[in-house]
């Protein structure tokens, strides 16, 4: 049976460094930004994993491997995912190489990579795992809530117009990191507002397995704090981490903004 590694990007965040299978987990770093440099006034996000980085690593991992799984950043949130198939396509080595967008990002990309790794680890060949990732990634839920409406102007999601209307009136919207874009649940005016939106939707969730909070890197718009209090009184049993944003996701959607990752009976979809 061929040797299979799992391949990502550096937007993900691992909870655990020493699962069975870490040392089969491959990260291609997120670059940092020149210094000092902006663009519309906000800062030039980190240089994602180009399609020579993938070309590289594929190169290199040939000689110890027979497959790669690669799993990506969310392909709504960057071109992550472009890049490594353009780069698939261009391999001309004979090993076996399958490319996902995973539709999240920071803990939930990490998770995603380690329960892959751990059932390469076991045994499992590329196709038994990249059919228990796509069944996982069904039960990957990423919220963002993102109270600085300007950085979203860089996805497209909004116009400047759009932009600097939804700050003025105090708006904050709720988006999910859904396949082929971001999908807004809700738009909150107060932090009360948002923190009942939060509450209504873990509220769907009866025993997730896992829930990351991404705080924010700057203040505590989305009120984190009483949120870690209803989230221990809700889910006594269920895993609960707290964790900065990472910086590529910080410059992109701002760093005030926060989110949940909701993972939901992740070890029960695995074979």
């Amino acid at each position: 049976m061929g040797r299979v590694c799992i391949l990502t990007d550096g937007t993900a965040q691992f909870i655990d460094s020493k699962f069975p299978g870490h040392d089969l987990v491959y990260t291609i770093p997120v670059g940092k930004p020149s210094t000092g440099v902006k663009w519309g006034g906000i800062s030039r996000r980190p240089s994602l994993p180009t399609v020579d980085d993938f070309l590289s690593h594929f190169m290199l991992l040939s000689a110890e491997y027979d497959a790669i799984l690669v799993l990506t950043l969310a392909s709504s949130l960057g071109n992550v995912l472009e890049n490594a198939l353009q780069a698939a396509g261009k391999y001309v080595g004979s090993m076996d190489i399958q490319v996902i967008d995973s539709q999240t990002t920071d803990v939930g990309l990490g998770l995603l990579a380690q329960k892959a790794a751990e059932m390469a680890y076991h045994g499992a060949d590329l196709n038994e795992i990249e059919d228990a990732m796509r069944v996982a990634i069904q039960h990957t839920y990423t919220l963002l809530c993102i109270p600085e409406l300007r950085y979203l102007t860089r996805t497209g999601y909004l116009n400047h117009s759009q932009a600097v209307a939804g700050e003025v009136i105090g708006m904050t919207p709720v988006l999910t990191v859904e396949e082929g874009g971001l999908g807004i649940i809700e738009k909150a005016r107060t932090r009360r507002h948002l923190f009942e939106m939060l509450q209504e939707f873990l509220g769907e969730f009866n025993h997730p397995w896992y829930i990351a909070m991404l705080k924010a890197v700057k203040g505590d718009f989305c009120r984190m704090r009483p949120l870690r209090r209803y989230l221990n009184e809700a889910f006594p049993e269920t895993q609960i981490s707290e964790r900065s944003i990472n910086p590529y996701l910080a410059t992109m959607i701002g760093p005030r903004s926060a989110g949940l990752i909701v993972v939901d009976h992740l070890d029960e979809n695995l074979p």
